[in-house]
């Protein structure tokens, strides 16, 4: 297969449906935001299945409830939630955010049409017909043609640190009645001109999450930090600012903390190269401590810029081979290492990066602590 081209066999795995291998085979080799424009491209099928018996359910959002928990009881894949999105646009205004009493139509599932033994007049001429056969994306092979990241996904990767942030915090907003501010509220800051904030100042919203420790050597890596939005100044008074909140990936709250947005330089219209490059380091937290990872969970590893990785790099994660008893000689022998899934860097600081993983094995899980290996880089900016 060509890099950057994804040819999609008609042939899904044995128990499986087409659209649903078609869309999560997609996701796990072009990455979010493009299996999104596919699963759009999609949706015909899934409204053409409404005789298929399974239309008009109705779904009473409780609480606690996101889109993807509905896709996965129902749809039975959480990557197919924008297809319960799209059923519903009239009445969700973000994806982020559902609430409870909120009534769904839920996408029937896509159901082959069995198929129709033509008579003999519907009967085609019968051609040679060429049959392109592709196999399944292999989830390393396919890991260099992604492209760089979304900034979005970077920004609210977060971060480990281990100095403590300049900023300020959200002390007011003109929502009383809510104490979940989402997108487009007016906060108010406690920056003002006498700390030279000006308008148009955009800042990190975070919350500081627990200390992080090496898991293979205990030194401790700083904090997390949690990033859920961000908001930019609108008005200036000496010791305060009037603020609208940007973007909002969790709730955000009066005393959330807020630090100077950095900008994440990413690369544009460039992908990763495969590259002989001799960078390994170790897996060492995820950002919800989540036993079992899946891919787009958000992990961190202990390589950063002093290591001359960018947003969009490539990772492959390791685990060591099992060890087995020979039965001629009696002596251990250690089998070769796996692999067990791909991560792409979203964001750096100087000693960890932030990554989602972008793929993982069907036979073993990733862990914290695996090993990760550069396996594909991003070219210099200017070449």
């Amino acid at each position: 297969m060509n890099a950057g081209v994804l040819i999609l066999s008609s042939n899904a795995p044995k128990g499986e449906r087409p659209m649903e291998w078609r869309v999560r085979t997609c996701v796990t080799a072009i990455g979010l935001g493009t299996a999104l424009l596919l699963v759009g491209s999609l949706w015909p099928e899934l409204g053409s299945a409404a005789e298929a018996g399974d239309a008009g359910r109705v779904h009473e959002v409780k609480k606690g409830d996101t889109l993807w928990d509905l896709s996965t009881s129902y749809l039975r894949d959480p990557f197919l939630w924008p297809a319960i999105w799209e059923a519903n646009r009239s009445h969700i205004a973000d994806p982020h955010w559902i609430y409870p009493g909120q009534r769904f139509l839920i996408p029937p599932m896509y159901v082959p049409p069995e198929a129709k033994v033509p008579t003999e007049a519907e009967a085609p001429p019968e051609e040679p017909i060429e049959v392109e056969e592709t196999a399944a994306v292999d989830f390393v092979t396919e890991a260099a043609p992604q492209l760089a990241v979304a900034r979005d996904l970077a920004h609210k990767a977060g971060f480990i640190t281990d100095v403590e942030l300049p900023g300020g915090f959200i002390v007011a907003s003109i929502q009383d009645e809510r104490e979940d501010l989402i997108r487009h509220d007016v906060v108010y800051i406690n920056l003002g001109s006498d700390d030279g904030t000006m308008v148009g100042d955009c800042f990190t919203v975070y919350r500081l999450d627990r200390n992080v420790r090496h898991p293979k050597t205990g030194r401790n890596l700083g904090r997390l930090v949690r990033v859920i939005g961000q908001l930019c100044v609108t008005a200036v008074q000496e010791r305060t600012s009037t603020a609208m909140i940007m973007e909002s990936y969790d709730p955000l709250r009066v005393k959330d903390r807020i630090t100077p947005y950095r900008e994440i330089w990413i690369q544009a219209d460039e992908r990763p190269v495969i590259t002989d490059l001799a960078t390994e380091g170790v897996l060492v937290t995820t950002r919800d401590e989540k036993d079992v990872i899946w891919p787009f969970d958000v992990v961190y590893i202990d390589k950063g810029s002093h290591d001359s990785i960018v947003p969009g790099d490539i990772f492959t994660v390791h685990q060591p081979g099992e060890q087995v008893r020979d039965p001629a000689s009696g002596e251990t022998l250690r089998l070769p290492e796996q692999i067990v899934g791909s991560i792409q860097v979203l964001s750096v600081n100087e000693a960890t990066a932030a990554a989602y993983v972008a793929a993982t094995s069907e036979t073993r899980e990733m862990k914290v602590g695996d090993r990760v290996r550069l396996y594909a880089k991003m070219p210099p900016a200017g070449e």
